[in-house]
């Protein structure tokens, strides 16, 4: 039978609950790790061997964790790993922005289904959007940069280091939720546009002939124009989505490094 002292198991635990802590602070809130769909059990085994793997690239932590030091130490970790995930969040939250807009201005905000994921109320436009940014998000292999992103934020805020949410950290968080307006609206004008012009069009027409019915006719071509747009959009998606993909991750490393 192995005998293991429990001074032993008390250091380990000791060096490697402070990068579990803010690893499991990323998992809470960075996107696809959050998703219900991931069983807890695949979650802890992840943070568990990154947490690992961090534990020997730095310096052994001093303070214990049975303490007052240690537990504002092991919160603010879990607060570090849950701003750096929603900073990240952000990119996902724009294309679903999109969504919105665009099922909105054809007609189709009525459409949703239950999500185990998003919701019971998912638009279906923003729903689909989402899903293949998600797989252009994984072809890019960024799920890989998260955790290079978790150790670059080792690197500039060590575990021991007083990390403050100031002023200057707030502004900096929604200085990158701007990216949800910009990039969203910037996804959805071409869509918004069409419709808007048609929608213009038929309010025209009905003006000159009042016994055509407008109801009747308007949501079927408002439904072709945008999924025709939304076909011309698929189109260049992926350069936009790297576009995105690019953007929230140079804000992260700017936070980190201007830090």
């Amino acid at each position: 039978m192995i005998d293991i002292p429990i001074n032993f198991l008390f250091d380990l635990i000791n060096q490697n609950i402070w990068y579990l802590a803010r690893i499991h602070g990323l998992f809470i809130s960075a996107p696809l790790f959050n998703d219900n769909i991931i069983q807890k059990k695949i979650k802890i085994g992840i943070s568990v061997l990154l947490s690992l793997f961090f534990s020997y690239q730095f310096p052994l932590i001093k303070i214990k964790i049975f303490s007052f030091e240690g537990l504002y130490l092991l919160v603010l970790q879990i607060v570090i790993g849950f701003i750096i995930g929603l900073i990240l969040q952000f990119a996902f939250c724009s294309v679903k922005f999109a969504g919105e807009l665009i099922g909105l201005q054809m007609g189709l905000s009525f459409a949703v289904f239950f999500d185990q994921i998003g919701g019971p109320n998912a638009p279906i436009i923003s729903k689909f959007l989402y899903v293949i940014f998600v797989l252009v998000f994984l072809s890019f292999n960024s799920h890989l940069l998260i955790f290079h992103i978790i150790f670059t934020s080792l690197q500039f805020i060590p575990i021991n280091m007083n990390f403050n949410i100031d002023y200057d950290v707030l502004f900096s968080i929604t200085n990158c939720a701007g990216i949800i307006f910009n990039y969203g609206l910037l996804l959805a004008i071409p869509s918004i546009t069409a419709l808007l012009i048609l929608n213009i069009l038929f309010g025209i027409l009905n003006r000159f002939t009042p016994q055509f019915s407008v109801f009747v006719v308007g949501f079927s071509f408002s439904l072709i124009i945008g999924l025709l747009f939304l076909n011309i959009i698929l189109s260049n998606f992926q350069e936009f989505s790297k576009k995105i993909i690019e953007e929230i991750f140079r804000y992260i490393n700017d936070i980190l490094i201007n830090y």
